[in-house]
C-alpha cells in the first residue's frame, strides 16, 4: 500500500469522463455498415496476479479500458523491470501510471466475488455472473456486437455475439528464472 500511495494514489486519476470517451471511441471503431458494438465485457481481475484489482491502473497513453492492479505492477517491476503494460505491451513511465476513476468506482460498487462487468456505450454497467458469460483467464474486453436489420431500426431483428480481442493463452505461462 505504501508504494502505491507514494507513487500513484496521490497523483491525478484518469477521469471517468475520459474513460467514457475512450469507451465510445473503442466501440465506434468496431462498427461497420451492418454491425454496431453496444457494450464491452471487462474483467475486474488483474492480468498480472489473476486476483481482483484494488488499485485499477493503466498508463495515461494506453488505448484500452482493461486495467491492472498498480500494486502488483509495481511489485513485479521490482523483480523483473520490463516497464511494459501487461495488457498492450506499451512502455510505461512511472509518471504516466494513473488510477482509473471509473473502474475504481465499479470495483468499489461490486462484491469481492464479482469478476466481470458489461459496460454499455453510455457508461452504464452491470455485473456478469458465471452463467452469463464464461471467459477463460486470458480473455478481456470482449465487445458485444449487434447485427442491424436492413433499415437499421428493427430491434426485433438484432442479435448479439461476443468477439474476443485477446489471443493470449488461457492458462498463465510460468517461466523459471533459475
Amino acid at each position: 500500500l505504501d508504494i502505491v500511495q507514494q507513487q500513484i494514489a496521490n497523483k491525478p486519476k484518469i477521469t471517468k469522463a475520459s474513460t467514457l470517451k475512450l469507451l465510445k471511441e473503442m466501440l465506434k471503431e468496431d462498427e461497420d455498415e451492418d454491425m454496431v458494438t453496444t457494450s464491452m465485457i471487462l474483467s475486474l481481475q488483474c492480468p498480472i496476479s489473476y486476483s481482483r484489482m484494488k488499485y485499477p491502473s493503466r498508463s495515461i497513453y494506453c488505448k484500452h479500458l482493461q486495467c491492472f492492479d498498480a500494486q502488483w505492477f509495481l511489485e513485479s517491476q521490482n523483480q523483473v523491470p520490463t516497464w511494459a503494460c501487461p495488457v498492450c505491451q506499451r512502455n510505461i513511465d512511472l509518471q504516466d501510471l494513473a488510477l482509473c476513476e471509473f473502474i475504481e468506482e465499479i470495483i468499489n460498487s461490486t462484491s469481492e466475488d464479482n469478476e466481470q462487468v458489461e459496460i454499455n456505450v453510455d457508461g452504464t454497467w452491470k455485473v456478469l455472473h458465471e452463467e452469463d458469460v464464461n471467459l477463460s483467464d486470458g480473455e478481456e474486453q470482449k465487445p458485444v456486437i449487434s447485427s442491424l436489420s436492413q433499415d437499421g431500426a428493427d430491434p426485433e431483428k438484432v442479435k448479439s455475439e461476443s468477439v474476443s480481442f485477446s489471443n493470449r493463452p488461457s492458462e498463465p505461462v510460468v517461466i523459471s528464472l533459475d
